[in-house]
């Protein structure tokens, strides 16, 4: 079974001319944390690192909600998120562990992405209130060690049904960003689809590679103007970080992106990835420069999603779009887009939640 390997991964960003220090479990320890007294007293947290006995129930906590049934055996979805890691450049970076009584109880861990991001995950399988104050002191100080590794950016992506923990996430420095809709239509072309894929104007295509990383920057930083979709992110990161961050998404394949130019100028941007475990293609990211908007942009970019889906034995394309982008709702529905399903996401960024003081506890 893969075990990730993160030598590295317990040590803080620091600047080349300054020592690296590796993390231990003191770093955050239990004793250390007794400075968060607005939770239960009962309730200790600290980091787990993959040499620890309880990293593996760990893992299991944050992912699917509960201790492994049978020793030695891992849950499906603990076998897949290791299976991703292993595949890169995504890394655990950080497991804390709640602690009651001496025992693990709860567990958040965080999956780091290439650009400061990182998704974090928090139990969702048959959760229990009363572990409500362990995990989020332990959401807290993962936060706190994720600053310390210059993140810019958690994430938290909640299913509806797990509206109530919005009060944790609120009290651990998370602010509510959007509610996210998963769309999915097949790749079957249609008469109507026909008609669409026309007169366009003369467009030219480039493929993702080191010699055009500045044209996608360049074709993201204008699809970023006047947006609806999550707009709040582009004051957070960069169009290099968002795109070094969309590179994890799925199996990267250079060849299924795209700018489309005309007359030589960068008006919309296609990031396509074919996803690990089913035959589909998820479009990452679509965006259109404001200039060129209502031009035909936007439909030549999904004639040429729909056409390399195919070309890539894809029988279906996902998606997901901010509920609040109305004019995007509107166009994939009109492209045989459906909802599927959908998140609640949640951010944190440096500044939003408690920093930690080895002398003076957590301060904001």
């Amino acid at each position: 079974m893969f075990e990730p390997a993160l030598e590295d991964d317990y040590t803080p960003a620091m600047a080349p001319d300054q020592p690296r220090t590796r993390w231990t479990t003191e770093t955050l320890s239990a004793q250390n944390l007794r400075g968060a007294d607005d939770h239960d007293a009962a309730w200790r947290a600290r980091l787990i690192t993959p040499d620890d006995p309880d990293y593996d129930q760990a893992l299991h906590l944050a992912v699917v909600g509960r201790a492994p049934r049978h020793s030695g055996r891992r849950h499906p979805a603990v076998v897949e998120l290791l299976s991703d890691v292993a595949a890169g450049p995504l890394r655990i970076a950080l497991v804390h562990g709640a602690f009651r009584n001496g025992g693990l109880v709860s567990a958040v861990l965080a999956v780091e992405s290439p650009g400061g991001s990182a998704l974090v995950l928090i139990p969702h399988d048959d959760f229990e209130s009363d572990r409500l104050p362990g995990t989020g002191l332990a959401l807290r100080a993962l936060a706190s060690a994720a600053w310390t590794r210059s993140a810019i950016l958690l994430e938290v992506l909640l299913p509806p049904e797990l509206a109530h923990l919005a009060d944790m996430l609120k009290s651990a420095g998370f602010r509510h960003l959007t509610n996210l809709l998963y769309l999915l239509r097949s790749t079957v072309s249609s008469p109507a689809f026909q008609a669409r894929g026309t007169n366009f104007g003369a467009l030219t295509w480039a493929t993702y590679s080191e010699s055009t990383q500045s044209l996608f920057c360049e074709a993201v930083r204008r699809s970023y103007v006047q947006s609806s979709d999550c707009p709040e992110l582009t004051a957070i990161r960069t169009p290099q970080q968002a795109i070094a961050s969309h590179q994890t998404a799925g199996t990267h394949d250079p060849n299924l992106w795209f700018v489309a130019m005309r007359a030589n100028d960068p008006v919309g941007v296609l990031l396509l990835s074919r996803m690990r475990r089913q035959p589909a293609v998820e479009i990452v990211y679509m965006g259109v420069a404001q200039p060129a908007r209502g031009t035909g942009v936007a439909d030549a970019l999904m004639v040429r999603a729909v056409e390399t889906a195919r070309s890539a034995s894809a029988t279906r394309m996902a998606l997901a779009v901010d509920a609040r982008n109305a004019p995007a709702r509107r166009f994939y529905s009109r492209w045989g887009f459906v909802e599927v399903g959908g998140r609640s996401a949640w951010i944190a960024t440096p500044g939003d939640t408690e920093t930690w003081n080895p002398r003076r506890g957590f301060q904001h």
